[in-house]
């Protein structure tokens, strides 16, 4: 049965299947463009495919996302052992250099007491300062960016 056409480029061929007189099944759709007949795809192929581009394409962003972010992890992780580093020295050197005038002060204390922490110093000696973004972390922000924004347009 012709459903429709646009002569002479297309024309649209349904083929069903009687039931009854007054019933019928469709069974598959044909265009013919230019002379040469296609079987229109089904739904579910169409469906499949599209979600299969979608995918692909999250798959690839994500991929590039995690190469781009090793190095800024390898950045990192050595920006947080030179801290750790710097910090342990610098309790070392107060220790070494507050002791024996901390234990000269104390006169007669016991010795549990003046091994109390100084819960003031101390909170303050873990707080580390945050540093400004460097111009490389904030390109590499926007094409992050840039690479979802794609992803999710399409």
């Amino acid at each position: 049965m012709l459903t429709a056409c646009q002569e002479p480029v297309l024309y649209v061929i349904k083929r069903q299947q009687r039931l009854s007189p007054d019933r019928t099944r469709q069974e598959a759709f044909y265009y013919v463009l230019h002379g040469s007949v296609y079987q229109a795809p089904c739904l579910h192929t169409c469906l499949t495919s599209r979600l299969k581009r979608c995918l692909y394409s999250l798959d690839s962003a994500f991929s590039q996302l995690q190469h781009d972010l090793e190095p800024l992890e390898w950045k990192e992780r050595q920006r947080v052992k030179r801290a750790s580093k710097a910090q342990k020295l610098a309790a070392e050197t107060q220790a070494a250099a507050g002791a024996p005038a901390d234990a000269e002060q104390r006169g007669g204390e016991s010795h549990a007491a003046s091994s109390a922490p100084n819960r003031s110093h101390d909170a303050h000696q873990y707080i580390l300062p945050q540093p400004a973004p460097t111009p490389a972390h904030l390109q590499w922000l926007r094409q992050t960016d840039q690479v979802l924004l794609a992803v999710l347009s399409r």
